[in-house]
Order: C-alpha cells, then sequence, then structure tokens
C-alpha cells in the first residue's frame, strides 16, 4: 500500500488520518514534491513512522520514481527473485498485439515454406484488426 504525502506541506489532518487508517499494514510512504523547499523531511517522518520505508520522489521533474518502482517490486516480492529478467507485458492491448503479430508470423513462415512469392505473403499475412 503506498502512503503519498506532501512534502512541501506539514502534516495534516487529513494525513494523520490516513496514517492511523493504515496502521498495522504493509505501507510504504512516498514523500511527493520533493522539487520544492521542504516542509516535511524523510528524517521527519523517519522518527514517527520508523516500521514503514520512504521514499522521496518529485512527480513532475519524474525525480526518484526508479527508487520508489524498486522498493514497490521489493515489497511485493517479499525478498524473492524476480522470476525472470527481461522485458514484460502488463498491458492486454500490448499481450495481443503481440499475438497478432505472431500469428502473421507463422503465416508468413508457412507461406516461405510453400514458396509463395513475397507479395502474396505480404498481403496474406497482413491482415486489418478492428484498431485500423
Amino acid at each position: 500500500m503506498l502512503l503519498v504525502l506532501d512534502g512541501s506541506e506539514p502534516l495534516t489532518a487529513e494525513d494523520e488520518e490516513a496514517m492511523a487508517a493504515v496502521q498495522g499494514k504493509r505501507v510504504q510512504v512516498v514523500l511527493n514534491k520533493a522539487d520544492l523547499p521542504p516542509l516535511l523531511t524523510v528524517d521527519e517522518l523517519q522518527v514517527r513512522l520508523p516500521e514503514w520505508p520512504k521514499t522521496a520522489v518529485s512527480c513532475k521533474e519524474r525525480q526518484g520514481l526508479e527508487r520508489l518502482t524498486e522498493a514497490m517490486v521489493a515489497a511485493v516480492l517479499d525478498g524473492q527473485q524476480p522470476p525472470r529478467e527481461g522485458p514484460m507485458v502488463t498491458r492486454i492491448r500490448h499481450w495481443e498485439a503481440l499475438q497478432r503479430a505472431r500469428q502473421s508470423l507463422l503465416q508468413a513462415c508457412d507461406a516461405m515454406e510453400q514458396r509463395l512469392s513475397g507479395e502474396f505473403i505480404a498481403v496474406t499475412c497482413a491482415r486489418p484488426w478492428n484498431g485500423w
């Protein structure tokens, strides 16, 4: 669970309520707006919330997001190694596009094995899909 706090402001009553609501849960504290002068720091939060890991980020400037991603992955894996290295498909539309590409490549291989002309292979394998 992520608890996002505004680092450019002191803690508010809403922040206090949010912290109370997530007590006893696995939480990653995200201190946003690290690009602005700090009115709330990771060190201050460490005193108040020592049991939770903290990461300062600036979403606007895209700073600290890689550290946050690593912390989130580590929390999900809970010390286990990732199942594999390399790219991972996380969107269904990307998976579907890869499946269509795979099918077209298989059709092209079959057409080449049959020694069909290149033009016929291109026409056979370039079927439009609903996004075109």
